[in-house]
């Protein structure tokens, strides 16, 4: 079985709906409207982009997306590090960061993240310890 479970899934409380969706593909922020009336920031809640053989790096944009729950980019062959900006990602239960080439230090509060329940980073090349 790929992917996280629908099991899991089913815990995630669902959250506002905002104006804009962003899609990031390479470093150029991409928006989608969204219905009128509704607040500001990024309105994903689950990103799974796992075993799809992507290369290049995290964009450090996407630890604006405050509404993600869920964020999966494992068996990829992404490379660099990790981007602190995930840390931002202050409502993710599920980050699935693992079987990459990521390389450098993990960042700091990617553990100290509220509702994390989740945590892989295994198979890559990081140094230090989720702190």
């Amino acid at each position: 079985m790929r992917g996280v479970r629908p099991s899991r899934l089913s815990r995630i409380p669902n959250f506002q709906r905002c104006i804009y969706t962003r899609l990031y593909l390479d470093i150029q922020p991409y928006y989608i409207p969204g219905p009128p009336g509704s607040c500001e920031g990024g309105s994903y809640t689950y990103l799974d982009v796992g075993y799809n053989k992507l290369t290049g790096t995290i964009p450090e944009e996407l630890g604006m997306l405050t509404y993600l729950n869920v964020l999966s980019v494992a068996q990829n062959n992404l490379t660099g590090t990790i981007p602190f900006s995930l840390a931002n990602l202050i409502r993710c239960s599920i980050l699935h960061l693992d079987h990459n080439h990521f390389e450098g230090p993990i960042p700091p509060g990617l553990s100290e993240l509220g509702v994390l329940n989740q945590l892989d980073i295994s198979n890559n090349n990081l140094s230090g310890s989720p702190s």
